[in-house]
């Protein structure tokens, strides 16, 4: 779908990207890990050190929305805090 949509779109002035957020904190998070041994489990395995807050994911969209994002375009950014390489 990404390199369908960045043939036939980018050329007419809309950039596709997709964002991931992941581990992020959010009150579903906080229902799946209320236990807070798991959660500490969980940021253990985020070399970052900490759960995301959907502050991350709104600071990577606007930025990929502003001029400054302007280049990047059928990209696939997973927001994980480094987790996906610690693996």
């Amino acid at each position: 779908m990404m390199l369908y949509l960045t043939k036939n779109y980018t050329r007419r002035g809309i950039i596709t990207n997709t964002v991931h957020p992941c581990v992020i904190e959010t009150d579903l998070l906080r229902e799946r890990y209320s236990n807070e041994e798991d959660k500490a489990k969980l940021v253990s395995q985020i070399p970052a050190g900490r759960l995301g807050r959907p502050e991350d994911v709104a600071g990577m969209v606007a930025y990929l929305a502003s001029s400054w994002g302007d280049y990047i375009c059928g990209q696939s950014i997973l927001l994980d805090g480094g987790r996906t390489l610690g693996r």
